[in-house]
């Protein structure tokens, strides 16, 4: 039974839903760039992976052009976009309870850092962490790896150390740097993704404890749980509202992966996280 005594968490889609400010940031860019806008929900694949590569992917564009489209991008995000954004409920709960128990905290976004810190500051929840990685507004450290790779280097236990992330680039992030991860199933990836990407190699189902140590990571025998009762949400529904109160998992996920309660109310911390690897 593995125990964490510290996690590193993305940003976009785990902590917060950017949707909103994203994707407006883009249309923007997209149409200072001559080409026609598509609809908000034809967008939400920018929230998570490194901006320049969708674009240039999207777009057919060239490395220059690519770099022009995030400068456009960042034309509006960076004075607006980025404080159309909301937090998951239960996420400011979540975090104070661990670090109430002694869990160092870590972000681990491919965000640049300085929006990041900025978007942590205007939610009040910079306090809950240890460190704040993201890329550099030069487009140094944009890979996930590289940015997982820079937080373990000042992780005090990076043997007991967790990935939390929506993405599927979360968790190779992670596995590039031997970390295990867990993937969310209420932001802008998904289960299909986590499989197909190795985030859950195994046919186990697991939960989360935790003890005075840190969290401890259990595995029950047996098949797998159904999951009446709690759906796997669109991506135009998550772009448009947060999880509601009466969708929380009330039991284990199959396929090790997890589901964050959606408000303070729906603890106990045990059901909170279930580990992948």
């Amino acid at each position: 039974m593995p125990t964490y005594t510290s996690l590193l968490f993305d940003l976009d889609g785990t902590l917060t839903d950017p949707a909103l400010g994203i994707t407006t940031a883009v249309a923007y860019a997209v149409e200072k760039m001559g080409f026609a806008p598509p609809p908000r929900e034809k967008l939400l694949h920018y929230i998570g992976p490194p901006l320049k590569d969708t674009f240039m992917q999207d777009y057919h564009l060239s490395p220059a052009e690519g770099d022009r489209a995030v400068t456009l991008y960042r034309e509006y995000f960076a004075p607006r976009g980025l404080f159309e954004n909301q937090v998951y409920p239960g996420i400011p709960e979540l975090l104070a309870a661990l670090k109430a128990r002694g869990i160092w905290i870590a972000l681990a976004t491919s965000k640049p850092e300085v929006f990041a810190q900025k978007i942590l500051d205007h939610f009040d929840m910079s306090q809950y962490f240890d460190e704040i990685v993201g890329s550099e507004l030069d487009g140094r450290r944009v890979k996930k790896a590289e940015v997982v790779a820079e937080v373990l280097s000042r992780c005090p236990t990076p043997d007991r150390a967790l990935m939390v992330g929506d993405r599927f680039h979360d968790v190779e992030g992670a596995h590039q740097n031997h970390l295990p991860a867990a993937g969310v199933l209420y932001g802008y990836g998904s289960r299909e993704d986590m499989e197909e990407h190795k985030a859950d190699p195994g046919n186990r189902c697991g939960s989360l404890r935790l003890p005075a140590g840190g969290l401890r990571v259990r595995f029950p025998l047996g098949s797998p749980p159904g999951r009446a009762g709690l759906r796997q949400r669109s991506k135009t529904e998550r772009a448009l509202s947060p999880l509601p109160p009466h969708q929380h998992p009330s039991f284990p996920l199959h396929s090790s992966l997890f589901t964050l309660p959606s408000s303070p109310s729906h603890l106990p911390l045990e059901r909170i996280l279930h580990e992948t690897r």
